[in-house]
């Protein structure tokens, strides 16, 4: 989801009251189509193969995501992608990159007391020896912004803050609560934007989407409190872009081919 930023347009009151003119499905227009292997259930792939064409391979290159060129000069990059299940390679965070996602800002509201309170909330169940398990923690914050956080486009709030109050968003707000719960609890935290298998969509595709990473031990966790995963399933797509808008950069260039998928 693109999240509510539209351009405005003065217009005369019969343009604007036409009913023969088109309206604009930002879903079908953003749907990425995938040729290839036609993928039944997302949820179940924890290792996928793909071809995808019209974006540069730094911006694939990321935990979980190995990226190599395709033979010849096609201008596509051969992408492989894991769903992280089990023990992973240590990984080293700067004090630079720690600092950075832990800090708190007007969007990432994590030093809100009400955000902390909720993060706090979402461990209550969690005994000692659970809240040493990475996964579980990661779980247990996901699970309670997918239970807290009503899926809505209707409203996009300008911080994790009113997200809480709301109880309302996408997948944008949903990763943003996310990330600020997490942060509150001094865990480094970062909002993550790519594309996930569309599900049910009537043609496969790929739609654009947020989720959330947290640092917790020694490595990344992918979370998503939209579909309530940790790890994400091997059909989500991150591209390494700033910000919750950096996405746009790669709108409409993108096509991909599903070459595996188990």
């Amino acid at each position: 989801n693109l999240g509510a930023q539209f351009r405005l347009a003065r217009e005369d009151e019969a343009s604007a009251k036409d009913p023969d003119i088109d309206v604009l499905d930002l879903y079908e227009r953003s749907l990425v189509p995938a040729k290839g292997l036609r993928i039944v259930d997302p949820r179940s792939i924890t290792s996928a193969r793909y071809r995808v064409c019209g974006v540069e391979a730094a911006l694939l290159a990321g935990p979980g995501q190995a990226v190599s060129p395709e033979e010849g000069a096609s201008g596509c990059v051969l992408l492989q992608v894991a769903s992280t299940q089990g023990r992973r390679a240590p990984e080293l965070l700067s004090l630079k990159d720690r600092a950075r996602y832990l800090r708190s800002d007007a969007r990432v509201t994590a030093d809100d007391p009400k955000v902390r309170r909720a993060a706090e909330s979402a461990l209550a169940g969690l005994d000692a020896a659970a809240r040493k398990d990475s996964r579980q923690v990661a779980r247990a914050l996901g699970s309670w912004v997918h239970r807290h956080v009503r899926y809505s486009l209707d409203f996009n709030p300008p911080d994790a803050a009113q997200v809480l109050a709301r109880g309302l968003g996408d997948c944008s707000e949903g990763a943003l609560l996310l990330v600020a719960m997490a942060r509150s609890l001094g865990l480094p935290a970062r909002e993550i934007n790519g594309l996930v298998h569309a599900g049910a969509a009537a043609e496969q595709g790929f739609a654009y989407h947020a989720w959330a990473e947290i640092f917790i031990g020694d490595a990344w966790r992918s979370v998503d409190p939209t579909w309530d995963e940790v790890p994400v399933n091997a059909t989500h797509l991150r591209f390494d872009v700033q910000g919750p808008y950096g996405i746009l950069g790669v709108f409409g260039r993108v096509t991909l081919e599903v070459l595996e998928a188990r």
